[in-house]
């Protein structure tokens, strides 16, 4: 049975690092994530149609009950110019992350969720910043949400919806107040430097969510965006993120 994803506007937010494209990992021996990263940009052939019938589809209706949802607005002190239009488009990219299933597996970087291309509307800030940065915004706010999920899910179910292995998401290399409820102030960074380096922001839909009969069915969505209108963000500026649930 082939299935159909319907398109939705979805919210989610990524930044670069502000100020630096360096990043201070939770955990150490980073070198040895490396190989985890080749080939992740290889081409992948087509599908093909022939005798392809309509009728073959399976249509996966979009969860509509919203489970959580999160914001992170901007404290003066972090502004630089870029950094919400970078993790504006951000999040334009994490919405295209399809309806998910348990067991499913998404690398944002790696599955080209998070391209970075000037195209979309990536910019340089310039003033020593790096190409894109503000993207660790938006990733931090992703991170938040599926923190904030578990702590939920667990409270309810006594699982987690969201599961990490040790190299699945970085810190960042600086505290900001605009983390404020995300990783203690340090965020969840992401980045591709010159050499070829990828931090990625990984993560599973817990695959022990389908061996309960209450859950096997479950489906999730993320929706991520940017707005210019919180009463107490500077500049109006906000990352927001919501998680949409479905459990048949």
């Amino acid at each position: 049975m082939v299935r159909a994803f319907i398109k939705v506007n979805i919210i989610l937010i990524l930044m670069l690092c502000s100020g630096t494209l360096l990043v201070y990992p939770l955990f150490q021996n980073l070198d040895k994530v490396n190989a985890k990263y080749e080939g992740f940009d290889k081409q992948v052939e087509p599908v093909k149609t022939d005798n392809f019938n309509l009728s073959d589809l399976e249509i996966i209706e979009i969860p509509s009950y919203e489970y959580i949802s999160v914001e992170l607005p901007l404290y003066s002190q972090d502004y630089y110019y870029g950094k919400y239009i970078n993790a504006k488009v951000a999040t334009n990219e994490i919405n295209t992350i399809p309806i998910l299933f348990p067991g499913d597996r998404v690398e944002i970087i790696g599955d080209g969720y998070l391209t970075f291309g000037r195209s979309l509307g990536y910019i340089d800030p310039g003033d020593g910043f790096y190409y894109a940065s503000g993207v660790c915004w938006t990733t931090s706010t992703l991170g938040m949400l599926m923190d904030e999920a578990n702590k939920k899910f667990v409270r309810e179910y006594g699982l987690p919806l969201f599961t990490f292995d040790k190299y699945d998401r970085f810190a960042h290399n600086t505290q900001y107040k605009t983390y404020t409820g995300s990783n203690n102030q340090w965020g969840y960074a992401v980045t591709k430097l010159p050499d070829g380096k990828v931090f990625d922001y990984k993560f599973t839909v817990n695959p022990e969510l389908s061996e309960y009969k209450e859950l096997k069915n479950i489906r999730l969505k993320i929706e991520m965006e940017g707005r210019e209108d919180h009463a107490s963000a500077y500049k109006g500026q906000v990352i927001k993120a919501r998680l949409f649930i479905d459990f048949d």
